[in-house]
């Protein structure tokens, strides 16, 4: 169980970048109760690679899909502090979520200010974009050694996995495959600089 909630929270990441954050609160709500800062803080962790949602958005959210009965919250009183809601999902929250999953997915747009700069970079001396982009491979390798070690923790034995942590396991290989392309890419690139660098 606990290496359940440990994946869904690191898998989370790779999921919410197609979401809506009304979905994307649901779907970290779907089998657990959460405080709103518990949820803000998953955002802050592993989702926030792939989507960034201050806690004052998470709040509003959650405020609209209490109005709309999607969630609701208990108070629970604490000592020398203010009482704090967990929220649960409620049955029209759920049945919200299930009818997001039958409606067709518009595919992804991005939005990469790198690519923005390799298409004028003939502008600029190559190492500076080098540069760039070694930063950048490091942090997306990181995410891979990330995503590996999730890989080999949680998902060694396909064959007795749970049904939600089947589904969960093809969102993490989306991720690892994504993450191996943006390296072999950065590569192709980095030696392409080089070589322009050169002439």
């Amino acid at each position: 169980m606990v290496l359940y909630y440990y994946a869904s929270s690191c898998i989370f990441g790779i999921l919410a970048k197609t979401m809506a954050l009304k979905q994307a609160i649901l779907a970290i709500l779907h089998d657990q109760e959460l405080t709103g800062y518990d949820i803000a803080k998953k955002f802050s962790g592993s989702v926030a690679y792939f989507w960034a949602a201050s806690h004052q958005q998470i709040y509003q959210e959650l405020k609209m899909m209490t109005r709309d009965k999607w969630v609701m919250f208990k108070n629970i009183e604490q000592k020398d502090r203010p009482a704090k809601k967990i929220y649960h999902v409620t049955v029209t929250g759920k049945q919200a979520l299930k009818d997001w999953l039958k409606e067709p997915t518009a595919a992804s747009v991005t939005k990469d200010a790198l690519l923005i700069k390799l298409f004028v970079g003939h502008l600029e001396q190559p190492q500076i974009l080098a540069k760039d982009i070694q930063r950048l491979k490091q942090g997306h390798e990181a995410q891979l050694d990330t995503y590996l070690r999730l890989e080999k923790e949680c998902f060694l034995t396909q064959e007795n996995l749970p049904l939600p942590l089947r589904f969960q396991y093809i969102t993490l290989r989306q991720g690892i495959l994504m993450e191996k392309a943006w390296c072999q890419w950065a590569e192709e690139t980095l030696t392409l600089l080089a070589a322009v660098a050169k002439d």
